[in-house]
């Protein structure tokens, strides 16, 4: 009947083409709504990292739930014992850190600040255009003997004001 070989296939592989560049023209227009949409969302982690910043501190001041006896030295440094970069804090307007050591009398030990101290009051407002804030509050005691202990009260504020958009 029909010789198979001398059949025209030409014919399937035309069909083949425009289903081929279908599936090329569908997956670009794909990764094309991805990337678009990925990169025009706009991500609010300043919550996280007034967190972060916040943790960091707690750890330069705290060890075990007693206050590091170096935290009361003159020599000390926030930002080095917390890894905080000092220059960051300083030369920008979006971070800010108040970290206050009350006795148990409530009366002001020690206190270090470094950012953009109107925080202080912005974290107080609502809005999405303020910063966030982190304000902790812990009770550490100075020594582990128990004839020598002392409490104190370390009030922790954290800000950050960095958009990612």
């Amino acid at each position: 009947m029909f010789n198979i070989n001398k059949i025209n296939k030409k014919a399937d592989s035309k069909l083949l083409f425009l289903y081929m560049l279908s599936m090329l023209t569908l997956i670009g227009v794909i990764i094309s709504i991805g990337v678009w949409a990925y990169f025009s969302s706009v991500t609010d982690v300043r919550l996280a990292q007034a967190n972060a910043m916040n943790n960091r501190i707690v750890f330069a001041v705290s060890s075990g739930g007693y206050i590091r006896p170096e935290v009361f030295m003159d020599e000390f440094r926030m930002t080095s014992a917390a890894g905080i970069s000092d220059e960051l804090l300083r030369n920008s307007k979006e971070f800010y850190f108040n970290v206050t050591i009350f006795n148990e009398t409530g009366s002001k030990v020690r206190s270090f600040v470094l950012g953009n101290p109107d925080f202080e009051f912005q974290c107080r407002l609502p809005g999405k255009n303020y910063p966030k804030c982190k304000d902790s509050t812990m009770v550490l005691v100075y020594s582990n003997f128990p004839d020598l202990n002392e409490k104190f009260i370390v009030r922790i504020l954290t800000g950050v004001n960095q958009k990612n958009e």
